[in-house]
């Protein structure tokens, strides 16, 4: 099979544990742009993502904020689907209810009601820089992307909460043990790859999907392969294709000069 996009989750995935893309990976991608669409496909909004841009030969498409955010270097934003104003009022309750650290990004930037050292230092490992507002909705524009934030064990209690809670009117996602996403329904990296291959005139099953968490799964089901990085969670790998090296082993390399650079160089 001759694959023509490659769809790689950012965190967990193509960065190693220190928040660093591995030089030799670096090379490795910028190689394959000359056969093949790469795509960054990521939780993190598009201003977190952007900068890791500054690392290729050329401008490559994003999806970020777990597919709420479709963008292409030629033509900007393709599409931003934002969650509706009573499921974010209804979310944003629940997480004061329970004490949970919660911010909204928009098409402006990510804001916060609290933040202090701690928090800022753990944004900035994202290229974020939040705002703080006295009262998120009070905003102009309604969030893309509802992350809620706690310690692991806090988030495991949350996660099936809000699954009941929510379930019929917005879409949730574990996209670390820290972090629970809620989106617009039916949102998710799955169905933005799917537009985005569109948009490039690339069919679904001529792609490759690398991810590293539960919020990769609608992507690694719908990719004509879909590939899970060794530091995934057991239920992850396996329900990936092929299992490749960890994030910490250059797994996104040797997948690149395997399905990619081999049937080409």
């Amino acid at each position: 099979m001759r694959y023509r996009l490659v769809a790689i989750d950012v965190d967990g995935t193509l960065l190693n544990d220190q928040y660093e893309m591995p030089p030799r990976t670096v090379e490795t991608m910028n190689r394959s742009l000359d056969y093949c669409h790469v795509v960054l496909c990521t939780g993190r909004s598009l201003f977190s993502t952007k900068p890791l841009l500054q690392h290729f030969k050329k401008p490559i498409p994003l999806i970020s904020d777990n597919g709420g955010t479709l963008w292409l270097p030629e033509r900007g934003i393709l599409e931003q689907t934002t969650i509706s104003p009573q499921v974010v009022k209804e979310v944003l309750s629940f997480c004061r209810e329970y004490g949970l650290h919660v911010d909204f990004t928009t098409g402006e930037g990510i804001y916060v009601e609290s933040l202090n050292e701690q928090l800022l230092s753990i944004y900035r490992k994202y290229f974020a820089e939040p705002k703080k507002v006295r009262d998120l909705m009070q905003l102009k524009q309604m969030p893309v992307k509802i992350t809620i934030s706690g310690p692991p064990q806090q988030i495991d209690q949350a996660y099936p909460e809000v699954i009941r809670r929510f379930a019929e009117k917005a879409q949730f996602f574990r996209s670390g043990p820290y972090f629970i996403d809620c989106l617009a329904q039916g949102v998710n990296k799955g169905a933005a790859l799917m537009k985005v291959a569109s948009a490039l005139g690339v069919d679904i099953s001529q792609t490759i999907a690398i991810g590293n968490y539960f919020n990769d799964l609608e992507m690694l089901h719908l990719a004509g392969l879909g590939v899970a990085v060794a530091n995934a969670p057991e239920e992850v790998r396996g329900q990936a294709d092929l299992v490749t090296d960890s994030n910490n082993h250059e797994g996104v390399r040797k997948v690149l000069e395997k399905f990619i650079l081999t049937f080409t160089e």
